[in-house]
């Protein structure tokens, strides 16, 4: 999987949503808020505050908040602190371990969370609600696995909603135009994380 690309093009596909010139190279919280609502992502293991406590531990340091740039920067995420708030949010959000998803007969962590939500609601929530990891807490697992395995939930649910299907590989890939037509379709949701 082109993780790397594939977030690279919704991280963009976010922030042109959000408006033009610099600030279209930087996030805010209400469309990282927004994303994760069109993600799905929400509920009982990741909070809003769960959400808001990884973007504003993911800014960066300025020196001079008071001018334009240092404003921006302290109030958006460039793409790298876009990267450090997905690594702090994949230590929270609820994962199964690569046994699970062998024995489920799933591809991905994504893949098995998208078929256990359509196959079992509540057995999803029962899940969401026991593997969660407290802000703070060690993860269950080491966090590089947390962090495939929530990079291939965010690649999953976005091929989901727009159907863009594997590459040639066989591999799911986020291209630029999926990203865009994403975060066209979840206007509303977007709408919803600025009030």
């Amino acid at each position: 999987m082109q993780a790397e690309a594939s977030l690279r093009h919704v991280f963009e596909a976010l922030c042109r949503h959000g408006g033009g010139g610099e600030k279209a190279k930087h996030l805010s919280l209400d469309e990282w808020k927004g994303a994760f609502r069109a993600l799905d992502a929400l509920g009982v293991d990741v909070t809003e505050r769960d959400l808001t406590m990884c973007f504003v531990w993911s800014r960066m340091c300025v020196l001079d908040e008071t001018t334009d740039r240092g404003h921006l920067r302290e109030t958006h995420l460039p793409f790298e602190g876009f990267l450090e708030a997905l690594c702090r949010l994949a230590g929270l959000k609820a994962l199964p371990r690569h046994d699970e998803i062998e024995e489920a007969g799933a591809a991905d962590a994504g893949d098995f969370l998208l078929k256990l939500k359509a196959d079992d609601a509540d057995e999803y929530h029962e899940f969401l609600a026991n593997r969660g990891t407290p802000w703070g807490e060690e993860p269950s697992q080491p966090l590089a696995q947390c962090i495939g395995h929530l990079c291939a939930l965010i690649v999953r649910k976005v091929d989901a909603d727009c159907g863009s299907g594997p590459n040639a590989k066989g591999e799911l890939e986020i291209s630029g135009v999926i990203a865009d037509k994403w975060v066209k379709r979840n206007a509303g949701v977007f709408s919803d994380a600025k009030r």
